[in-house]
């Protein structure tokens, strides 16, 4: 922000608390978001087979679970 700024000689409107709280946030969500997704992608297929389902309920797990990825991926950093 400081860099914007100094390109289009704004003044920063925000405290060092208001500049460094977004910021602190995005790192815990993607913190936070990591395991998710690896969970989602390499461990989620382990367990169903572990469960033992039929092939459509797989296939629809399957499906089910990569609609969760791409609207985790593709939701999540719109409502940071």
């Amino acid at each position: 922000m400081r860099c914007l700024n100094a390109v289009l000689g704004g003044r920063e409107s925000h405290g060092p608390i208001g500049t460094r709280l977004p910021a602190l946030l995005y790192t815990l969500a993607a913190i936070a978001g990591v395991p998710v997704l690896l969970a989602l992608v390499a461990a989620f297929p382990v367990v169903l087979e572990h469960l033992g389902r039929g092939r459509v309920a797989r296939a629809a797990v399957s499906v089910a679970r990569w609609a969760a990825l791409v609207l985790f991926i593709g939701v999540g950093p719109a409502l940071l």
